[in-house]
């Protein structure tokens, strides 16, 4: 992140307050994603220069009385970086929510070289044995290879139960 003027983080914060959105993006939802959409291209061209965000291509409405509109994206340890930086800047309701995705990034994070800090899905204490089923080095030995016989039906199960039961214990 480049330096920049407190009165132009402000400024970010305050639209992002407004049009911003906070969330873990992406198919498999690992991925902390900081999006900007509104009608105004000379805003979001404004915000995503200063974020050093990607411009996507602007949307073509569907029905004709409605405007294009606009989209600037920031994912991954950039998003996160932007999160902290305007956090104390935020209502209540997005922090609560900054809070949510970073959270989810720290067990989630798959940014390490050679597996370090990938966390397993099946004990986030753990590191990441094997990549494909989520499982750390015991349950993968446990429960994929004795049972299955490397069986990937089963293990697509597995993974989906354990990110439901993640769920659970995450809102409760």
């Amino acid at each position: 992140m480049r330096n920049l003027k407190t009165q132009d983080i402000a400024w970010l914060a305050g639209l992002l307050e407004g049009e911003g959105s906070f969330g873990m993006g992406s198919q498999n939802k690992t991925t902390p994603t900081l999006r900007l959409q509104m009608c105004d291209q000379d805003v979001v061209k404004r915000a995503a220069s200063l974020m050093e965000a990607s411009l996507l291509k602007p949307t073509i409405p569907r029905k004709e009385h409605w405007k294009s509109y606009y989209t600037a994206s920031l994912c991954s340890t950039p998003a996160i970086e932007w999160m902290m930086t305007i956090y104390s800047l935020m209502g209540l309701r997005r922090q609560q929510r900054i809070r949510e995705v970073i959270a989810a990034w720290k067990i989630r994070n798959t940014r390490g070289p050679m597996g370090q800090n990938r966390k397993a899905l099946c004990h986030p204490d753990r590191p990441l044995w094997e990549i494909k089923t989520g499982f750390c080095k015991n349950c993968y030995h446990r429960v994929y290879v004795k049972r299955t016989g490397k069986n990937g039906a089963f293990y697509r199960r597995r993974k989906k139960q354990l990110n439901q039961e993640r769920e659970v214990k995450n809102y409760v």
